[in-house]
């Protein structure tokens, strides 16, 4: 048997039996395609008893010294291994085509996991302010508030769009493998709901099997012109700092989830995601957060020294102006009296404070000392 034929017959059975999507056939068609060129480059037959460790190894190499990112070769080196299981399953001349896993016997590139960026509040809210028809804004509108992901929003009809006791959903084919067929039902804003209602009602209510989302132009949206529509806004919106596609905003809407008190599993639900392990990928800090983060750490390590007294409260701009507002209405003669008990009062607590600090620091040792006091070391 041919390694050209055992693929083919590998893929058929992906999509036709295990339900994958046409894009992981395609991308593990290259990869077979890219093996089988090798192999021949390399004086080898088109032949499955070439598909051995030693092979599959020269092939990881050939890549890697053509400069592939070592994801990219996690990917091929997958797929070679979804194809040699098959091969195991399969019988050529009595036996199975494909004896031992050719992929297993040599360690992997480690998986990169890069930092991926986020939109600001700035640059969303220029993002939002870029002139857009109504299909588009309706487009923009629900990748924002549902942050499923681009193919997903694009397969969805108008009658995907349902409502329940609890609220308005659209029903959307999720991704996976096997699960071309399921549906989840991810929920949406209500005012995201009157804007789609309102399209609807402009297109002069279309039948139910007709795509939700449209270009401007008319047609279907796809994945690949959903990703230029989100990099098009961007663009006019000058945002240069990362490349801005929907997927960004799957992980901005992840972002704001967490952000909200949400738990992983509610966000990886709201999400679609099938696993509760990808939120580790999807969760960001923006830099305003880890100072926030860094400054309750400085307060807890306080409290863990054993500073005196309780962290002094954020001062309430409310509180503060009523007791500037019932100040204001005390006569001027009675107002310094006034001023001088409010400072006899505040007198009478730092000498309380201060004597319990001297009492403190009196029963420490000299090494906690400065964190009786509550001073932090150098």
């Amino acid at each position: 048997m041919t390694f050209s034929t055992l693929a083919e017959e590998c893929l058929r059975y992906l999509v036709q039996t295990r339900g994958y999507s046409p894009r992981t056939k395609e991308r593990y068609s290259i990869t077979a395609q890219q093996f089988t060129a090798f192999l021949l480059r390399r004086g080898h037959q088109d032949d499955v008893r070439a598909f051995t460790g030693d092979t599959v190894f020269a092939f990881t190499a050939a890549l890697g010294e053509q400069g592939a990112h070592p994801n990219t070769i996690r990917a091929n080196l997958s797929a070679l291994r979804t194809i040699a299981k098959h091969g195991q399953r399969v019988k050529a001349r009595g036996r199975p085509a494909v004896t031992e896993d050719p992929t297993a016997g040599f360690d992997w590139p480690e998986r990169q996991k890069p930092d991926i960026a986020i939109p600001t509040a700035d640059e969303l809210r220029r993002f939002l302010a870029v002139a857009l028809g109504a299909e588009d804004r309706l487009t923009i509108a629900l990748l924002l508030d549902t942050g499923l992901r681009s193919s997903e929003l694009a397969r969805a009809n108008v009658e995907d769009l349902q409502e329940a006791p609890e609220g308005w959903y659209l029903a959307v084919t999720v991704k996976g493998r096997g699960a071309r067929h399921q549906k989840r039902h991810a929920p949406l804003s209500p005012a995201v709901v009157e804007v789609i209602r309102d399209r609807m009602i402009g297109r002069n209510l279309p039948g139910g099997a007709e795509p939700l989302l449209l270009r401007e132009g008319g047609g279907r949206h796809s994945r690949g012109s959903l990703n230029h529509l989100v990099m098009a806004v961007a663009k006019r919106a000058v945002i240069t700092r990362f490349r801005f596609g929907p997927h960004k905003l799957r992980h901005l809407a992840n972002y704001l989830g967490k952000q909200a008190g949400l738990d992983a599993y509610t966000r990886a639900r709201l999400r679609n995601q099938t696993s509760v392990a990808t939120q580790a990928h999807y969760d960001h800090v923006m830099p305003g957060d880890l100072h926030a983060a860094r400054a309750a750490e400085r307060q807890a390590l306080a409290r863990y020294l054993g500073a005196p007294g309780n962290p002094v409260p954020a001062v309430d701009p409310g509180a503060l102006a009523r007791i500037l507002e019932a100040l204001g209405q005390i006569p001027a003669d009675r107002l310094e009296a006034v001023l001088e008990g409010l400072e006899r009062l505040a007198g009478g607590i730092r000498s309380a404070t201060e004597s319990t600090a001297y009492r403190l620091n009196a029963e420490a040792p000299d090494a906690a000392t400065g964190a009786a006091t509550g001073d932090l070391p150098s």
